[in-house]
């Protein structure tokens, strides 16, 4: 543990490994929580041990300021996201905070009688609130919340080391830079007839385009930050990573707290684990160096484990299964079923790759276009819209978290390398759309200050295991193997 470039890292895994420890120990049979248990710990355990080493800053009065920068920032953002109750909540916190409730008042794992007299159970990615519940638990309700806004914190504090370490550079702006940076939602607000110019500052802007959305990071952090964070943590670390020995174990653990977002850092773990060089005579070695590197027992046994519970445990609930009929007769279903014709389709389609993020990855081609993330993250945010995954159109929001976080540190680092060429002419309209797109964020962090300055500050609860009508949520328990042979009763 002395060298300290490796800390962040072996944070971030036990960050993400906690969640996961706590399902197992609390929600699964003793003869079954024992061994995936101890598979969570050795696979943390391996990770912790064989962190790379990577960038770290001279230790100086520069580093502490910095870091105390990067702190406050964390959190003032958190406390004007909403999360832990302590300042304005968007509705969406409306379920969250019910989920927390659910969490904290009922014996693990989660039951209760619905109206039909049959059992229902939890059944959602719920991997976030676990840490806070235990708190909320052993403490009461007021300190499991406060606990929440800590934990993330914490989660923003880890994910943005790790950020400093991947553009081995420790200053502030490339955080600002991450909570103001959005697609041009005003200019489609424009191309769509709208002026978001003379709407309200506090005004939600990123519903233009009917069927398509990319959440910008603060909105992301806003409303949707259980799925968000650990999936920002995960893709960094996912690039930081010099060898694959535990790659699947870590992108394993995003099943359980991120799931939409897991499906979208597929194509960039199978880049980042198929492209590994290794110093060979010939194929065959490179091969047999690939295969020892890849299949190790963290990634094999830790992350199967973690996979293989976490799948079962979701598809508990049918709506993992069932889509709803404005969109397939299946789980997964085209967008294009949802416009009149082709032409509406592909020019909303076209609208909305354009200046959502088009306008960026034009702008970094200059420095970016040799590197295979840049292909990777293009084509990721290509494909992810035209998909629909069960009852809303939440897969094109949530599945593109991971490849825009690599377009981001694209974006950072093309900033980085024009300020060091002094190419201006690359930089300013960079930053000018920067700029604009900023309008995004800019009314996410107004519509908090004022309505907290107004006193509105939760968005509301309900008992969510009594209320009829919630299957995203809870799920009949009686026909699923997970609750019939896994689950404790």
């Amino acid at each position: 543990m002395k060298d300290l470039s490796k800390l962040p890292a072996r944070l971030s895994y036990i960050y993400l490994a906690l969640p996961f420890a706590i399902f197992s120990v609390t929600w699964l049979k003793w003869y079954i929580a024992v061994p995936v248990f101890s598979l969570v710990f050795f696979g943390t355990f391996m990770s912790i041990k064989e962190a790379p080493s990577l960038f770290a800053p001279r230790k100086s009065k520069k580093t502490v300021l910095v870091f105390t920068g990067i702190a406050a920032i964390a959190v003032l953002v958190t406390f004007l996201s909403g999360v832990g109750k302590l300042s304005f909540q968007n509705y969406d916190h409306y379920w969250r905070n019910a989920i927390e409730d659910a969490l904290v008042n009922y014996k693990w794992p989660v039951y209760e009688a619905n109206s039909a007299g049959n059992t229902v159970s939890l059944v959602y990615y719920i991997g976030y609130w676990l840490p806070s519940a235990v708190v909320g638990k052993l403490f009461g309700d007021a300190a499991g919340y406060l606990f929440m806004a800590l934990w993330t914190v914490i989660g923003i504090v880890l994910f943005y080391t790790l950020v400093c370490q991947k553009l081995e550079s420790f200053k502030l702006w490339p955080l600002v830079l991450f909570f103001a940076l959005s697609g041009l939602d005003v200019a489609i607000g424009f191309v769509r007839g709208v002026n978001p110019l003379t709407v309200p500052a506090t005004e939600h802007l990123e519903w233009y385009l009917k069927t398509f959305q990319f959440s910008s990071f603060t909105t992301q952090l806003f409303w949707v930050f259980n799925q968000a964070l650990p999936a920002w943590i995960i893709t960094v670390l996912i690039l930081l990573q010099k060898n694959n020995r535990s790659i699947v174990f870590l992108v394993s653990l995003a099943l359980f707290t991120s799931t939409l977002p897991f499906v979208g850092m597929l194509p960039i773990l199978l880049v980042v684990m198929l492209t590994r060089r290794y110093e060979a005579e010939n194929k065959t070695q490179k091969l047999k160096l690939w295969l020892r590197d890849t299949f190790t027992f963290q990634n094999v046994f830790s992350g199967g484990a973690c996979g293989i519970i976490s799948f079962l445990y979701l598809i508990s609930n049918s709506r993992s299964t069932v889509s709803g009929s404005q969109f397939s007769n299946g789980p997964v279903g085209l967008v294009t079923s949802s416009y009149s014709g082709v032409k509406e389709f592909l020019l909303t389609y076209g609208t909305f790759i354009l200046f959502e993020v088009g306008v960026f990855f034009i702008a970094v081609a200059f420095y970016q276009y040799k590197n295979k993330l840049f292909w990777i993250a293009g084509i990721t945010l290509l494909t992810v819209p035209l998909i629909t995954v069960g009852m809303s159109y939440d897969f094109c929001m949530r599945a593109s978290i991971p490849a825009l976080v690599v377009l981001y540190l694209l974006v950072a680092d093309t900033i980085k390398k024009a300020v060091a060429d002094k190419c201006y002419k690359l930089l300013i309209p960079l930053l000018i759309i920067i700029l604009i797109g900023a309008k995004t964020p800019a009314n996410e962090f107004t519509r908090s200050i004022v309505n907290t300055c107004d006193g509105n500050i939760s968005a509301g609860t309900f008992e969510l295991m009594k209320a009829d009508g919630e299957e995203n949520f809870v799920a009949e328990t009686k026909d699923t193997f997970f609750y019939k042979y896994i689950a404790k009763k």
